[in-house]
């Protein structure tokens, strides 16, 4: 059974999940990671 869709409201916060399935990297390097940075900075 799946979860039920997330409320989402205007001008909130969302945490974001920074570490893949069984804690491994997600990031192959710093620039990859820069690259995400940016990403969600503008989002």
């Amino acid at each position: 059974m799946s979860r039920q869709l997330r409320i989402e409201f205007e001008n909130a916060s969302y945490h974001v999940i920074s570490c893949g399935n069984t804690r491994s990297r997600i990031f192959r390097d710093i620039n990859d990671r820069m690259k995400f940075l940016s990403f969600v900075e503008t989002a």
